[in-house]
């Protein structure tokens, strides 16, 4: 179960991209409050403090905090978005939206590969098809991850299913038959077993026999009877 964080924050004034880099500049980051409902309100929190709030959540990106906003009160929201410097990976700017924890969200949830796989002793490789799972629970109840029991994959295309997993109170918001995780044969090994098929095929008969050739003399055709050719009769 997802537990509730509290992060203090503060209203914000002014907007554009010179205001929010003064903000940066300062150890803060920028960051929008709404929700179904909710008036939008712009706000500001201390790096240091979000980051500590972050690595204190279980859920990581899908935290819910619960929102201290200095002369407007408490809010219980979810982290529905967050952008990063692609130089020094500090946040650069958060989303902040308002839920009822008596009401079901849809979130992303990272699957995590559990269990001895019987597949890869045997030599096979393992093909992920799906790293975060789209769920609908209530917010209180979202999962740190879902994990998925790789221990039954022994053979090339044995899988694990939408279908195979039994989670209470929460829905996969995916068909039931798309794949998780399936075993194949690594790539290498098709190409060797492709290569020692085409080595070992059956070289087609030749549709005429051939002749014992003389020392130097290439094989002759054999003569095939001709069709209207008659048998002598041996003389009386």
């Amino acid at each position: 179960m997802t537990k509730q964080v509290a992060l203090d924050v503060q209203l914000r004034d002014g907007l554009g991209k010179e205001k929010a880099k003064k903000l940066r500049a300062q150890g803060l980051i920028p960051a929008e409050f709404y929700g179904k409902g909710a008036e939008n309100v712009h706000l500001t929190v201390e790096h240091k403090s979000f980051e500590k709030a972050l690595k204190s959540s279980d859920a990581r990106y899908n935290s819910i905090f619960k929102l201290n906003i200095k002369d407007k009160g408490e809010e219980v929201v979810l982290l529905r978005d967050y952008h990063k410097d692609p130089l020094t990976d500090k946040f650069w700017h958060l989303d902040f939206y308002k839920i009822d924890t008596k009401h079901p969200i849809s979130v992303k949830v990272h699957v995590r590969l559990v269990g001895e796989c019987p597949a890869v002793k045997m030599g096979l490789v393992l093909a992920q098809a799906v790293h975060e799972l789209p769920v609908k629970c209530l917010p209180l109840e979202i999962p740190v991850a879902i994990e998925v029991d790789i221990s039954k994959l022994e053979n090339p295309h044995d899988a694990v299913r939408v279908s195979d997993l039994h989670l209470p109170n929460i829905t996969i918001e995916l068909p039931p038959g798309q794949e998780i995780v399936h075993a194949e044969v690594p790539r290498e090994l098709k190409v060797e077993e492709a290569a020692a098929a085409a080595a070992t095929a059956e070289v087609p008969a030749t549709a005429q026999k051939t002749e014992e050739a003389k020392p130097g003399e290439a094989p002759k055709a054999e003569a095939a009877p001709a069709k209207d050719a008659k048998k002598e009769e041996p003389k009386k």
